[in-house]
């Protein structure tokens, strides 16, 4: 299953995260590419591409089966790992796909914000697939309690209204994380 893999990528990224957090929350891209390069480097097999555009047409080129900012049907995830030996065509060739946001400070449209809330959708129309990952370069500690228990309590309401599963939501300051 994709959680464990990226179970142990989280607790990787986090280490590098809390001594070098602008690197990841500057621009989502960065946190992106971070996370991209990790799963690249883990997961084995390949996509086989078949597109008569270009000239001459691609017919069963191979290549990696993680993808950056990959359109599948309206929707543009932000990574796509498709299963092996794949066509690359819809959902059903794609093992895991994640969205990755980031912040700095204290707002809640780390949680609230709309873009949040089509990505919890999302996930939850394909449960197994997707995953959510929350890149905020505060510690966590450091933030009162009022803010701390509206990070854990809607992080745990998510989870619940949009019927999120276990280890598909990660939740990253730079001292802790929440899965």
């Amino acid at each position: 299953m994709f959680s464990k893999v990226l179970n142990e990528i989280i607790y990787e990224l986090h280490n590098d995260f809390s001594l070098n957090p602008y690197d990841y929350t500057s621009y989502e891209m960065e946190a992106q590419v971070k996370v991209f390069n990790k799963i690249k480097n883990l997961i084995e097999g390949k996509i086989l591409i078949n597109n008569d555009e270009p000239i001459p047409p691609f017919v069963i080129l191979e290549s990696c089966r993680v993808r950056i900012e990959y359109r599948i049907d309206k929707n543009r995830h932000d990574i796509v790992i498709f299963k092996n030996n794949s066509n690359c065509k819809s959902y059903n060739d794609v093992e895991a796909f994640i969205e990755i946001k980031v912040g700095w400070g204290f707002t809640k449209d780390h949680l609230l914000h709309p873009t949040i809330k089509k990505d919890l959708e999302l996930i939850s129309k394909f449960p197994e697939k997707g995953f959510l990952i929350i890149f905020l370069s505060n510690n966590f500690y450091n933030l009162d309690i009022r803010q701390q228990r509206f990070y854990t309590k809607k992080l745990e309401e998510h989870k619940k209204n949009y019927k999120i599963n276990n280890n598909h939501i990660y939740l990253i300051f730079r001292d802790k994380f929440f899965i």
